[in-house]
């Protein structure tokens, strides 16, 4: 029985002298360092959501094919704006357009916007008009698929109307740039039906028109009107005001929806990025912007829901710690 007690008196002795020791100090003090540091170092892949209603978009195509959107929309009988297209790609029936590059006024009886066709590094932009219609432009091999039928008429710069065709079987104008720095647009009339693209593997995206390479990006302005960019990882919800800048970057994005619906634009944006910042610029190069919402990696490890039990596991461990410490700093005394 004295052996046994002794024993035991000998092994709480160790063990106090354990847990009163500098190196058990030294463990608690790394471990408080690196939950500090997990608090401040940026996790690296953040999925993300975007829903965003804006009056322009501007996308640039990732996908390694051709993606060809079929659209559908039977356009209403007012005037058709057509800048900057290539002049082979005009049908016979309006060879009389044919110039260096073809801008042109046309009101057609019957017209139908039937696709808009992006290969890898094309590039697209929409916005709305102030009188409600849709500019639409595209870059870098993107197309515009027209189809037109029955009277086509031309309006001059005094506003007289000339008859150009009546066109009994449709004819389509796949509408391309003429010049490389300059997008071919086509600009509608208001539509009722909506103009839509779906599942588009995307570059990059932004919500302003196009900008020259020589651009200081700190002067971009947004044009959204308001979003919610929610990161997946973590649950966490940002809601974004009009007009706020977002910067997303490196990583992918997926386009998931670009919508023209009761005069603005709609657009679902779905990927992952390695930075997320969003606000009005930093002053200095590179271009960030003024609030970083990167998760930290402390914060990522608490939104995955299967570390939960484990991450209680080692807060009850660090419990039991403690309160060992604590009766070894009694013991003896």
């Amino acid at each position: 029985m004295t052996d046994q007690h002794a024993t035991r008196s000998t092994i709480e002795e160790i063990g106090a002298r354990v847990l009163r020791s500098r190196w058990f100090f030294g463990l608690g003090s790394v471990a408080i360092v690196g939950l500090l540091a997990l608090a401040t170092w940026p996790w690296w892949f953040n999925r993300f959501v975007l829903t965003a209603t804006t009056r322009v978009v501007e996308i640039s195509s990732s996908s390694s094919a051709l993606r060809v959107h079929d659209i559908g929309v039977k356009l209403p009988n007012g005037e058709i704006r057509v800048f900057g297209a290539r002049a082979d790609d005009l049908p016979p029936e309006l060879a009389a357009l044919a110039t260096a590059f073809v801008s042109v006024r046309l009101v057609v009886s019957t017209a139908i916007l039937q696709s808009i066709s992006l290969p890898s590094g094309a590039e697209l932009f929409v916005r709305t008009t102030s009188d409600g219609g849709t500019d639409i432009g595209v870059l870098n091999d993107g197309s515009i698929s027209l189809a037109l039928y029955g009277s086509i008429e031309r309006i001059d710069e005094n506003g007289q109307r000339t008859t150009l065709a009546n066109v009994e079987r449709a004819t389509a104008w796949e509408i391309r740039q003429a010049e490389t720095s300059s997008p071919a647009r086509l600009v509608l009339p208001p539509v009722d039906a909506p103009i839509a693209l779906y599942n588009q593997p995307i570059g990059d995206f932004y919500f302003r028109p196009p900008r020259t390479a020589g651009d200081d990006p700190r002067t971009f302005q947004s044009e959204i009107l308001k979003g919610e960019l929610k990161l997946l990882d973590t649950g966490t919800k940002i809601e974004l005001q009009p007009r706020e800048l977002i910067l997303l970057e490196g990583g992918s994005r997926f386009l998931s929806r670009l919508e023209v619906i009761d005069r603005v634009i709609a657009v679902d944006v779905s990927g992952e990025a390695n930075r997320i910042s969003i606000g009005p610029p930093r002053p200095g190069s590179p271009l960030h912007l003024d609030r970083d919402v990167t998760p930290s990696v402390l914060s990522y490890l608490v939104g995955q829901h299967e570390l939960k039990l484990l991450w209680g596991v080692a807060l009850a461990l660090l419990g039991m710690l403690w309160k060992a410490r604590l009766w070894a700093l009694k013991y003896g005394k």
